[in-house]
């Protein structure tokens, strides 16, 4: 045989083997992923993600760092507050049928939610006070190619979720006058027990 023809069949020998090999590999690799490239999530999403009736998520980019984590704070916040103030009407919408008002007062010029006479500018200050009882857990921050930072922030409500239920409670009994609160006490006891069951079902938006 000639040394070319040697040459040729050695080559073609190599060649099938790497070629053997580089299969072999992708095969114990997993090879290409058939669902796309993976989306990417924040450490500050996922926590969120996990507690979603006493943490959520913001986000915010800025040329200044400390900005944009206060502009992501303040994201979380009121995304909060809109889910505590959504608990909060169906927490009060639970009541009996007798119990409850017509919910757009055109008289007063207020909503009334339900027979504990309260209206909708009560539930928007109940929820934000909620939120002043949030701390930050967790900031992520990455600079971008524009110069810009772009920062996540996780925020958390203090006390838990049955010191929510609680303060939210006793915020709705601040105001009711005196007079009424002894006749009262047995409904604000069955908004307690009806805030606590919607606050543990809130959710994200994004998970609905």
């Amino acid at each position: 045989m000639k040394l070319s023809n040697l040459l040729f069949l050695s080559i073609l020998v190599v060649s099938l083997f790497l070629t053997s090999c580089g299969s072999s590999k992708s095969a114990q690799g997993g090879g290409v992923n058939p669902y796309g490239e993976a989306v990417f999530v924040d450490i500050c999403q996922t926590m969120a993600e996990e507690k979603p009736q006493t943490r959520a998520y913001g986000e915010a980019e800025h040329f200044n760092m400390s900005t944009a984590k206060n502009l992501a704070a303040m994201e979380a916040r009121a995304e909060f507050s809109d889910r505590v103030a959504v608990a909060i009407r169906k927490a009060l919408e639970k009541s009996t049928v007798m119990d409850k008002q017509n919910f757009a007062d055109e008289n007063k010029g207020a909503g009334v939610a339900d027979g504990l006479g309260v209206s909708n500018e009560q539930i928007e200050s109940l929820s934000k006070n909620v939120i002043s009882n949030t701390m930050i857990i967790k900031t992520s921050s990455y600079y971008n190619k524009n110069k810009m930072y772009h920062v996540f922030v996780c925020v958390e409500y203090a006390d838990g979720l049955d010191g929510m239920a609680k303060d939210i409670a006793n915020g709705i009994k601040q105001q009711i006058p005196d007079e009424k609160k002894v006749e009262l006490e047995y409904r604000i006891e069955e908004f307690r027990k009806n805030i606590n069951e919607e606050l543990e079902d809130m959710i994200i938006p994004s998970q609905k």
